[in-house]
């Protein structure tokens, strides 16, 4: 069994869902990616665009570590973003126990963070009042639960 090792600021089925589109971009299209794209391209097969039902079967998916959120979120786009650091730890204790094991390549373990800070308002419905402030608009925000 190979490893990938990956971090994300989003959900997981969200993320699932991008690296899976990233293996049929590659399969179909020779679109370059990342390690994990490259690695389950190889097990597809040639000119025939693999359903993510397949791709879900080759992997198994387990969550390593999962952090608080306003916590994680004050080191995002630092020199020592939490998410970014949890990774790196991850890949290199890996490569440690088990180097063939690993589908990362060294350049995952190298660079800049990528994580951009987001806030998220959760506005009051207002009913038969019209809104005369400039900072809230008429439109909902989108509100995320976590």
């Amino acid at each position: 069994d190979e490893s990938y090792i990956g971090q994300t600021q989003q959900k997981l089925k969200d993320r699932m869902g991008q690296h899976l589109n990233d293996v049929k971009k590659l399969v179909t299209k020779g679109t370059k990616s990342d390690s994990f794209a490259s690695h389950f391209a190889r097990h597809c097969k040639k000119e025939t665009k693999p359903t993510s039902d397949e791709l879900r079967k080759m992997m198994k998916v387990k969550i390593v570590w999962q952090g608080n959120a306003i916590s994680c979120m004050k080191s995002f786009g630092k020199l020592n973003c939490s998410l970014c650091m949890r990774e790196r730890i991850e890949i290199l204790r890996t490569i440690r126990q088990e180097e063939w094991k690993i589908i990362n390549h060294c350049n995952e373990i190298y660079g800049a963070c990528r994580h951009k800070t987001r806030f998220h308002r959760f506005l009051k419905e207002h009913t038969n009042v019209k809104n005369t402030s400039t900072d809230e608009g008429n439109k909902p925000e989108k509100v995320y639960k976590y």
